[in-house]
């Protein structure tokens, strides 16, 4: 998947900066611990954790899978159509790969705006005007 600002969604930087936010906002550690190489491989490997956890979660607390797609700011909107359009055996490996596009989308915002002060920001749109 292709996204904007000239970055990739599997760039080995992008995919370490939405894994850490994941880890922190979902308090798991197991997350931390995903070893990202360049390439599919550390997106891939994000991805199947993610899977697992959420299969844990649609098992034992689906409350809590759902406060924690909140807290990450999954559309909800994205998430009703995954789940009408997948079948159970799929639905957890296609939430994980929507949390890691959101994720994804928030370290690339992130990585845009790293440096701008906020009175910078504030000098930009005053110019604009």
């Amino acid at each position: 998947m292709e996204l904007p600002f000239g970055q990739n969604s599997k760039d080995k930087d992008i995919v370490i900066s939405a894994r850490n936010y994941l880890s922190n906002n979902w308090g798991v550690d197991e997350i931390a611990e995903v070893e990202v190489n360049d390439g599919d491989n550390g997106y891939e490997a994000l991805v199947e954790k993610v899977e697992w956890i959420i299969n844990y979660l649609i098992d034992k607390d689906i409350d809590r899978l759902f406060w924690m797609l909140y807290r990450i700011d999954v559309s909800e909107q994205k998430v009703r159509a995954t789940l009408d359009y997948t079948g159970p055996d799929n639905a957890a490996r296609s939430l994980a790969e929507l949390v890691i596009e959101r994720e994804v989308q928030k370290a690339i915002t992130r990585a845009k705006f790293k440096g701008k002060s906020f009175n910078s920001q504030i000098d930009d749109d005053e110019e604009r005007w």
